[in-house]
């Protein structure tokens, strides 16, 4: 349905669902205009830029921009659009729901339950101890990141009754959030989310080994953005350290490594946060309203 709609409005666009390299893209796209894609499919470099020589706009179908060369494309005057906001809730929802999971030892409990010799688990049981939940509104949650989803997150974590402790690069007015250094966040917070944009070489292991080091012993790690923003040899090597751990974004090679190193109490997702109906509804709706608008045309949601 919405590729008929921009056919009718771009008679020589073409599709495609799985452009994995820069010559396949360079095939493909010839001397369009506008070029959609998905980052993670295949980074271009100048060859790319350098054949495709029409192109003005790109537009990203996510909200991250990490694996894009912006000097590049400011050499070759070509301007860039992403999703500025299609799935906030979303990714607040997959990151409240890893925190009750891991906080609730929900995988170990459902274990148990499937237990053959188990039929009857009363409270006190000794089976039970394996499990060692604690009650949220007694915990501090630490936010690391401060954008439109770490507000969003606080905003809840608010709700359900813990303190929120944030961290920004920028400085930001949030009600019922203190805002504190990294290091102290890292050291006071019995859960840890990490929310923070990536930026390719600059924010690389930005949560590093000292960082990882300083956080409590017990609390729990979770971060809905990408991998490479933090040292993940260390955490690796020191994952016993943590209660829970969840990660939702990209799964890298280190991401199953770190999933294959530890065996109970961890949460590894790929992109839960941007898989819900309305978020894919609104992603695509984006992507036809920005192309539209670039080539002067008004979007009209009703032909759709």
């Amino acid at each position: 349905m919405h590729i008929d709609y921009l056919k009718k409005r771009f008679p020589d666009s073409v599709f495609y669902s799985d452009t994995s390299s820069e010559n396949s893209a360079i095939e493909r796209v010839g001397q369009r205009n506008i070029v959609i894609m998905d980052q993670f499919m295949f980074q271009f470099s100048e060859q790319f830029l350098k054949q495709c020589t029409n192109i003005e706009l790109i537009i990203l179908n996510t909200t991250a921009y990490d694996n894009i060369n912006l000097s590049l494309l400011n050499k070759y005057g070509i301007q860039l659009a992403n999703l500025a906001d299609y799935a906030t809730e979303d990714v607040t929802e997959v990151a409240l729901s890893m925190m009750l999971a891991l906080n609730n030892h929900s995988q170990k409990a459902q274990e148990i339950v499937l237990k053959d010799d188990v039929y009857e688990i009363y409270p006190g049981h000794k089976i039970l101890k394996s499990i060692k939940r604690y009650q949220l509104s007694k915990q501090i949650v630490g936010i690391i990141g401060l954008g439109k989803i770490g507000q969003s997150i606080a905003k809840k974590c608010t709700a359900l009754g813990l303190k929120v402790l944030g961290y920004s690069r920028s400085i930001k007015t949030l009600p019922d959030v203190e805002q504190v250094p990294l290091k102290e966040l890292c050291t006071k917070s019995d859960i840890i989310i990490i929310s923070l944009s990536y930026k390719r070489i600059v924010m690389d292991q930005f949560i590093d080994k000292k960082l990882l080091s300083t956080m409590k012993k017990g609390s729990i790690l979770i971060s809905v953005a990408h991998p490479d923003l933090i040292d993940l040899d260390y955490l690796i090597h020191h994952h016993e350290k943590f209660r829970g751990i969840g990660f939702d974004y990209v799964v890298t090679p280190k991401i199953i490594e770190l999933l294959r190193s530890r065996d109970e109490n961890i949460i590894i997702t790929p992109q839960l946060g941007s898989q819900s109906k309305q978020a894919m509804d609104k992603m695509t709706k984006t992507l036809m309203q920005t192309a539209l608008e670039f080539a002067g045309m008004k979007y009209d949601p009703m032909l759709n």
